[in-house]
């Protein structure tokens, strides 16, 4: 069984004159998010838990007067319903995980999706104990990930440097695993990751400084709704300040501590 939530307009008073002209086309429109918890991004195993994505789509339907209901899913199955039309938005998403790369050029597939501007953005490193946090290569032995993630980063070191990989039911898994030391490092988001150890009360894992870091944006993605999609990407590209407020509302760092 899917979750799911209703966003409801709250107030109209924000409304930007200068938005473009959009009639609201379905009662609600349907966000297809990930069924994980992954807060404090956004949280589909528990989706009346704040999360920056609660406060945004609930600042976007404040915005534009429009409704919203989030459904929850397993990944692979969000992917194949949204790409079947069962849903008008998806979130999080980034051109860059649909590739048209193909040894074929002419049966790629195209990418049909039309994105906002970034949302936020997912800190991805790996996770060490503090006395691992300057670790080499060379020295590393055991990565540990969620089932679901992939490890893209490490593919190519995986061979090269034998470190052997991992797969386990969640980010907490993950880190538990590095802190038991039966892992050397977990591939995990820094902001997840700091609330899973607040969250669970244990010792607080660090981001590695020599090993793979890849921040990256989240976006939102629509494929039949361009309109919706126009106003949306100039809601956050007018109002900056407000998104901000909402990632620090919601607890999330979205540039490294030096």
């Amino acid at each position: 069984m899917f979750k799911k939530s209703i966003i409801t307009l709250v107030s109209l008073c924000f409304v930007s004159i200068s938005l473009p002209s959009i009639a609201c086309e379905k009662v609600p429109y349907k966000v297809g998010v990930q069924s994980i918890d992954y807060s404090p991004h956004y949280n589909g195993e528990h989706p009346n838990k704040e999360t920056f994505f609660k406060l945004f789509i609930a600042w976007v339907s404040n915005k534009t007067g429009c409704k919203f209901e989030v459904i929850n899913l397993p990944i692979k199955r969000l992917y194949l319903e949204f790409e079947s039309d069962s849903f008008d938005l998806m979130y999080p998403d980034n051109p860059a995980w649909h590739s048209n790369s193909s040894s074929d050029e002419q049966t790629a597939p195209l990418d049909t999706r039309l994105y906002s501007p970034k949302i936020a953005t997912a800190l991805g490193g790996t996770m060490v104990k503090p006395e691992h946090e300057n670790i080499k290569l060379e020295s590393f032995r055991v990565l540990v990930f969620p089932r679901g993630f992939s490890p893209i980063a490490w593919y190519p070191l995986q061979e090269s440097h034998a470190i052997e990989f991992k797969e386990v039911t969640d980010a907490a898994a993950a880190l538990m695993m590095v802190d038991a030391g039966r892992a050397t490092g977990a591939d995990i988001e820094y902001n997840v990751a700091r609330h899973l150890a607040k969250e669970h009360h244990y010792t607080a894992l660090v981001l590695a400084k020599n090993l793979p870091f890849t921040p990256t944006g989240f976006h939102l993605s629509t494929i039949k709704h361009p309109k919706l999609m126009a106003t949306i990407s100039q809601l956050i590209d007018e109002h900056p300040q407000e998104l901000s407020a909402m990632r620090k509302k919601a607890g999330l760092i979205e540039n490294l501590p030096e």
